[in-house]
């Protein structure tokens, strides 16, 4: 007779986890191909060392992350395919004095065949129109009877639309940043904050424009003079207007060493809320010499920089290309991630959580107790306190109870911020 005949033991395992957010985790992102894989993932140099020459530059971002005072647990490599420029071929439908019209990345070319058209004199006015207009430092038009349109810049995409005498085929399909970044994500998407390799102001602004739909952050660099001048269209004005709150611009004339990889590999150790991004200093990193204008230039386009100040080197100032200040953008992504993923650790946990009051009172748990090491880190100010709330079960719509939705939860705090200017007013008598 089986023992389990007689005492029939079944034991549920209740230490289901959920996967969290890597805060703290880096990826440099380069076009490398030391190694198969797509994304790699590194604890020391030693793993570094195995598949990296000194000389190429994910080695180098991965010395930063891994020479500063604090540094990460983890980094990532990731690897990116050769970039391709979009070509898009239309083909025109003859007809005598009519209007033909090509709209690209929203600019319209519109040109009007005479009373004797042929296919080649609608294309090489089209050519003439393109090539002279707005698009001309993105595209370049090209062809005989068919008008050819390609990307002035491999991997940065364009939108195209034409009038209806105008068949539009797509040629050649893009391949960029963007879809570098995707297809890594596809395979690991455990990283936070995003470091190219790349210095291309085209590459920069577009993976800031997808950074920005994601739950994470971007350091970019570049050592562009015009990015320190009054200039209105270099790539850190264009990224200020754009209003983007997750990318942040570095300017640096050592960029060929990584600052911004120095800087995450000091920063992202820290837990979220309980770091300031400024006043960062960075090993192997040289600090730049900039003049005043030049300095009040970068302040003006919410670009970071590092300089010597009272002989310590230093970061200023710590901010996102939007203005706001980067441990910000962390820090309520942090807090966000912990709620979301610790309330559906306690929905797996248990066999149900109760339609009742004293159910919704567990879910206000989770989130008290999330906003409370909020406050321990240094994130949240204990003055004026947190709140949160969920609406009482009776005054609950019945249909959403039947639903089993929960909904008008809410919670509201005040950002602890951090100190980084003083000023001081003395006054002495005698």
């Amino acid at each position: 007779m089986d023992l389990k005949q007689i005492i029939n033991i079944q034991i549920t395992r209740g230490n289901q986890t959920v996967t969290q957010a890597g805060f703290g985790v880096p990826l440099v992102l380069g076009s490398s191909a030391a190694f198969g894989d797509r994304v790699r993932s590194y604890t020391d140099m030693d793993g570094v060392a195995e598949d990296f020459d000194e000389s190429d530059l994910e080695y180098k971002w991965a010395l930063a992350l891994f020479s500063q005072s604090l540094v990460p647990d983890k980094i990532m490599i990731g690897k990116r395919d050769a970039a391709v420029a979009q070509v898009s071929t239309l083909t025109p439908t003859v007809v005598d004095t009519t209007q033909y019209t090509v709209t690209i990345n929203g600019t319209e070319h519109s040109i009007t065949s005479d009373a004797d058209a042929t296919a080649s004199e609608i294309v090489a006015a089209l050519i003439a129109a393109i090539n002279g207009g707005a698009e001309a430092a993105n595209v370049t038009a090209s062809g005989t009877t068919t008008l050819i349109v390609t990307s002035d810049h491999a991997g940065v995409a364009f939108s195209i639309t034409a009038s209806n005498n105008l068949a539009i085929a797509a040629t050649t399909a893009s391949h960029g940043v963007q879809d570098d970044i995707q297809t890594l994500q596809q395979t690991d998407n455990t990283w936070y904050c995003l470091i190219l390799t790349s210095r291309s102001a085209s590459e920069i602004l577009k993976a800031a424009s997808y950074i920005e739909t994601q739950k994470k952050i971007f350091l970019a660099c570049t050592s562009d003079s015009d990015v320190k001048t009054t200039s209105t269209t270099d790539v850190g004005s264009v990224l200020k207007q754009k209003n983007y709150r997750r990318s942040s611009l570095f300017w640096s004339g050592d960029q060929a060493d990584g600052p911004e990889a120095a800087w995450a590999g000091r920063k992202l150790p820290n837990a979220p809320g309980s770091e300031s991004w400024r006043y960062a200093t960075l090993v192997g990193i040289t600090a730049d010499n900039l003049t005043d204008t030049e300095i009040a230039n970068l302040d003006a386009k919410n670009v970071n920089y590092y300089v010597t100040v009272a002989g310590v080197d230093v970061v200023q100032k710590g901010k996102v290309a939007q203005g706001d200040w980067i441990d910000n953008t962390r820090f309520i992504d942090w807090v966000e991630a912990q709620i979301q993923e610790n309330i559906f650790a306690l929905l797996i946990s248990v066999e149900k959580i109760p339609y009742t009051d004293a159910g919704v009172a567990t879910i206000e748990a989770v989130i008290r107790a999330q906003l409370d090491r909020g406050v321990r880190v240094g994130g949240i100010a204990k003055d004026p306190p947190y709140t949160v709330s969920f609406p009482k079960v009776s005054t609950i719509a019945s249909q959403d109870r039947a639903d089993r939705l929960l909904p008008d939860g809410q919670f509201s705090f005040t950002l602890a911020g951090a100190v980084g200017e003083v000023k001081i007013n003395g006054y002495v008598s005698v």
